[in-house]
């Protein structure tokens, strides 16, 4: 080898090796990298035992998990939910855009059920009977960073109404029954009813927006949730060093091809 192509040699890799020492100089930083995203959605979940017995669960139903991003749809025109539960037309959807790319990220999801009717069956006359136009919640988790991702969910509930031989009075919200998170709508003998349910954990969360519980020994128990929405985000500190080395590795696959083409 020649002086002067060692130096040539000596003054493609300089630059390179150059970054290379200043990432690990520099490894005490970090960035973050969402590395996986999963959501899923459903209209109706019913669990019945008594009078009726039968399970109609996770109906329509999305998923989906990411890396690759996806964008998942179902809808139904209506559902009888062995007579319990009936309902106009259901859309769910679920997403993420997580595709092992650094940059924020997102998972989301969304469940909507339209002209809601619940009827739960008793010896003489309905348990309880509830009615709402629509029945809507939502959830998602965004950000790229661990421990500062944005974690969100909600719940709407147009024109509700509620009776039935548990209650001793009957319940109308006309419009929006604005709920916070866990709001107990109802916390009676035999009866808990609960909107805007939300159960979060670390960097996920599930939206239950009506989530009623009926148990009457001997008559009928029912386990039912309207409109779930869930979503979870998952991101892990990378050291500065890597990302610095990238463009030092792309350097050095550069010089490599220059030096068989040579």
């Amino acid at each position: 080898m020649t002086n002067r192509t060692f130096l040539k040699k000596t003054k493609l890799w300089s630059p390179a090796l150059g970054m290379l020492v200043i990432g690990c100089a520099f490894s005490g930083g970090a960035q973050a990298l969402a590395v996986s995203g999963e959501s899923g959605a459903y209209g109706v979940n019913v669990e019945a035992n008594g009078l009726v017995t039968g399970q109609v669960l996770a109906t329509p139903e999305v998923s989906g998990t990411a890396p690759a991003p996806y964008s998942e749809t179902d809808s139904v025109t209506d559902l009888d939910a062995l007579g319990i539960v009936q309902t106009g037309v259901i859309v769910v959807n679920a997403a993420s855009d997580v595709d092992g790319a650094p940059g924020i990220k997102f998972a989301n999801a969304d469940s909507t059920v339209n002209e809601l009717s619940i009827v739960v069956p008793g010896l003489l006359e309905p348990l309880v009977t509830i009615t709402a136009t629509t029945v809507m919640s939502e959830a998602s988790v965004t950000g790229e960073f661990p421990g500062s991702l944005t974690v969100f969910g909600d719940s709407l509930i147009e024109d509700l109404m509620v009776s039935g031989s548990l209650l001793g009075t009957d319940i109308n919200i006309a419009g929006d029954a604005a709920a916070g998170p866990n709001t107990v709508l109802l916390n009676e003998p035999g009866i808990t009813l609960i909107l805007n349910e939300q159960i979060q954990n670390g960097d996920s969360i599930i939206v239950n927006a009506l989530h009623l519980i009926v148990d009457v020994a001997g008559v009928q128990s029912v386990d039912i949730i309207i409109a779930q929405s869930r979503a979870n985000l998952t991101a892990v500190p990378l050291p500065a060093a890597v990302w610095m080395l990238m463009p030092a590795l792309g350097m050095l696959g550069v010089i490599r091809r220059r030096r068989w083409t040579s």
